[in-house]
């Protein structure tokens, strides 16, 4: 077993710890975890929380993306875990041994405390952040923070103090106004003009650890000519200068006049929009109330992505993912209420949210996958399970299905077997209603549970699907059902929504066929992978037309787009989104767009009904 100093002297010769003195260096590695990953063992999964930072003691790890795509390595001395450990968000990179490999973990409270008292070390990190920041901040300059100024998010006035006062009276101020900085200034041309600032860091490091005493002028403790922002500058680019410079605060300055102050904190609020922090979030939530109040976050954050001109199918993925999260919360909140299950299971989602196709307008469409036939204890404990979730979801926001395609109706609560046989009825007999659940359930994918029950359905159905020529003769009509609402001589045909509204329903008439035809395409080339436009881009490899294929993808993205600025718009407004759009709130130019794109997926209907011989 090793010894504290044997750990201690491996640690410390690595940076950043060689910026550590031998007491801090026995302090850190008390409690570090050793443990020893054969060839091919996962240290860190996908999207999961860590508390620790990890260290290759001896061997080598490879780090990867969401797609299973090695990004990067990391030997002896190598670190990985830390942007997750320092920013409290999920893993966004997965990592496995390379080789046999000991590994040190060290517990993230411990790093806390190394960092607050060590600048370097601090420092270390952040550099480290930046690059990834960086990249992530420029990548999303229109999205999110990068559509938000510094005015929009400083909440902090600037709390000042002249340059002529003591340590003590920046003390006791401090303390007075319950601040963590103060601006200090002092008169130039008879107007306070920013020299300094002085924050609660610079108390524990300066004065504290530095000997100085409160008698001692304000400007001896003090950052001098502080680095500061503009309050129109990009809010992206003051946490961008925060992470570089290694600093929380910085004054807002126009014009040589001070106007404020931003924080870390500041930042940190406004990102109660951003994607990944609204998913960590509902990871934590404590119980279903919790839970829907933090779901429902998203509508402001769908208007966030469309006014930032995010494109639709980062958009939509973006909304699909906060439902996974969402469904994935309550099944554990399920689990902590109700224990374990009494078999294997798989929570499956279908629809736009198996395609991860979600927009500001969803319900909610799911099922379960059992292991076997269930006894009547068993299956009334999934009952429960079933309506605990469901319910829940319905809280969140994630309506009922008007159809009742959930997982507490027991219809959709089958063992492998029975799924398997009911896909067996609607292929070999394909009639309208047996078409229509195929077309509902053939798009699912599993969000907890068991995968492998999952992959057993999809790869019997795929099976049996694929080169079945009179249920893919009868797939082709379904899709055909719903045609582009533009007559022959490209006029908008309107239709109503059952409440005395007119408009365009760019799902049912624009969207549907596209999906239906993408569907039809997986099911004869044996695609599994359930998003449209990778179904679309699958088939483009399988000799069919990589013209229309392209024209397709085009035209989706541009009537997904419009439909998500028509629903931004709608809950901008404090109404509920829909699927209807008026024409007369388009220009003149979208309409054009959009007429050109319902052309596109007519001719696309016309290429599919000669290919099939159908009308």
């Amino acid at each position: 077993m090793m010894e504290l100093p044997d750990i201690a002297a491996f640690v410390g010769a690595w940076p950043p710890f060689d910026r550590i003195d031998q007491e801090g260096l026995l302090s850190l590695c008390a409690h570090v975890e050793i443990s020893y990953e054969p060839v091919g063992s996962r240290l860190l999964e996908f999207d999961a929380t860590n508390d620790q930072l990890h260290m290759v003691r001896k061997g080598a790890v490879g780090l990867y993306d969401e797609d299973g795509a090695l990004v990067d390595k990391r030997g002896e001395g190598g670190l990985f875990g830390y942007p997750s450990l320092l920013t409290g968000r999920p893993t966004q990179l997965a990592v496995n041994a390379l080789e046999d490999t000991l590994v040190y973990h060290i517990p993230g409270r411990d790093i806390s405390k190394a960092r607050a008292h060590n600048a370097d070390f601090d420092r270390f990190f952040l550099n480290r952040l930046v690059d990834r920041v960086s990249t992530g901040l420029q990548l999303r300059a229109n999205h999110v923070l990068g559509s938000k100024l510094v005015k929009q998010c400083m909440s902090t006035p600037a709390v000042s103090i002249d340059i002529n006062s003591t340590i003590a009276d920046a003390a006791a101020f401090m303390t007075t106004r319950r601040v963590s900085a103060l601006t200090v200034t002092k008169m130039v041309d008879q107007h306070p003009a920013l020299c300094g600032i002085i924050t609660d860091r610079d108390f524990r490091e300066r004065v504290v650890h530095g000997g100085l005493s409160g008698s001692d002028p304000l400007e001896s403790v003090m950052t001098q000519s502080p680095w500061s922002c503009g309050s129109d500058e990009p809010a992206y680019q003051a946490q961008l200068t925060m992470l570089e410079r290694g600093v929380h605060h910085l004054p807002v300055v126009d014009a040589d006049q001070l106007v404020g102050l931003i924080t870390l904190s500041d930042i940190l609020r406004a990102q109660n929009s951003d994607p990944i922090y609204l998913t960590g979030e509902l990871r934590r939530a404590a119980n279903v109330e919790d839970l829907a109040d933090i779901a429902k976050k998203r509508f402001d954050l769908f208007v966030t992505l469309v006014d930032g001109g995010v494109n639709s199918v980062h958009v939509m993925r973006v909304m699909t993912a906060i439902t996974d999260a969402t469904t994935c919360r309550l099944v554990q909140l399920a689990h902590e209420r109700m224990g374990p299950a009494p078999m294997r299971y798989a929570w499956i989602c279908l629809g736009s949210e198996a395609r991860r196709e979600q927009t500001g307008k969803t319900d909610q469409d799911n099922g379960l996958v059992l292991e076997r036939e269930p006894d009547e204890s068993e299956a009334g404990w999934f009952a429960k399970f079933a309506e605990f979730v469901c319910t829940g979801l319905d809280w969140a926001g994630f309506v009922f299905c008007p159809g009742d395609v959930m997982a507490m109706n027991a219809a959709w609560r089958l063992s492998v077997d029975g799924w398997q046989k009911h896909f067996h009825h609607w292929i070999t007999e394909p009639e309208p209603k047996a078409l229509m659940f195929a077309s509902i359930f053939f798009d699912q994918r599993c969000i907890a549970g068991d995968a492998d029950l999952v992959r057993s359905v999809r790869s019997y159905v795929f099976d049996l699907a694929k080169g079945n020529s009179l249920f893919l003769a009868h797939m082709a009509g379904n899709a055909l059902e719903q045609s582009p609402p533009i007559s022959f001589f490209r006029q908008f045909i309107l239709e109503d929504d059952g409440a005395q509204h007119e408009g365009l329903n760019l799902k049912l008439r624009g969207v549907v066929p596209i999906v239906s035809i993408a569907r039809l395409k997986a099911l004869e080339f044996g695609i599994e992978n359930p998003e449209t436009e990778k179904r679309l881009q699958l088939a483009a490899k399988e000799n069919v037309n990589q013209d229309d294929i392209g024209d397709l993808i085009d035209a989706m993205d541009l009537i997904n787009r419009i439909r998500n600025e028509e629903q931004a718009d709608t809950i901008r407004k404090g109404n509920r989104p829909s699927n209807l759009v008026s024409p007369a709130s388009l220009s003149p130019l979208t309409q054009r767009h959009l007429k050109a794109a319902f052309s596109v997926v007519r001719r696309a209907q016309q290429s599919l009904a000669r290919n099939y011989r159908i009308g």
